[in-house]
């Protein structure tokens, strides 16, 4: 599947046949660094009834738990114990979603996000694939892009950030997608 316009279109035709008449259904949307993931799902939320879109940027892992024996584990960085409390349990029993937000660059929870009860759940972003994380999710995507491209826009995007993603952030994700195998087992695998 290309292009995040069709690939909307397409995934949500997928997930309302899925879904059926399921009261909750979840999407996670995993995939490389400046892909186009968080286009993506607010393309594929504006299709779906009663969707809402939580970012896993907001669950990195704070400095006091980033210890020697968590940082030897593919996709160490994501703090997916509180993704589970604070998300998926809430979501899998039909309950409002309550979280709270870690900015990292202030080193703590800058504020708390409240998701009403909702039919449909997309979660997006690197690491929203990770086992780790409860059996929760009924239709999973990995979008990929290029590394020229995927560098053009990271570097377009926060060029003073681009030499510290090719150096070390992308090399914790590529570990991550080949130590789970996260693009061979999701459902769609999208190319931008």
């Amino acid at each position: 599947m290309t292009g995040s316009v069709d690939a909307a279109a397409r995934l949500a035709a997928t997930a309302l046949g899925r879904a059926g008449k399921a009261t909750c259904f979840a999407i996670r949307i995993d995939g490389r660094c400046g892909s186009g993931k968080t286009t993506l799902a607010g393309r594929l939320a504006v299709l779906l009834p009663e969707a809402q879109v939580i970012a896993m940027d907001d669950f990195f892992l704070p400095m006091p738990e980033r210890t020697p024996e968590r940082k030897a584990q593919p996709g160490w960085n994501t703090h997916y114990e509180r993704f589970n409390r604070e998300v998926a349990a809430p979501f899998a029993a039909g309950e409002q979603i309550r979280y709270g937000v870690y900015d990292c660059h202030a080193g703590r929870m800058t504020r708390t996000v409240v998701v009403p009860p909702c039919r449909f759940l997309i979660v997006e972003g690197s690491y929203a694939l990770h086992p780790a994380i409860l059996p929760f999710g009924d239709l999973s995507v990995f979008v990929t892009v290029s590394p020229d491209e995927q560098m053009r826009r990271i570097t377009a995007r926060q060029p003073r950030l681009a030499k510290r993603f090719a150096e070390e952030w992308i090399p914790l994700e590529e570990a991550y997608f080949s130590a789970f195998r996260i693009a061979e087992n999701a459902d769609f695998l999208i190319e931008n």
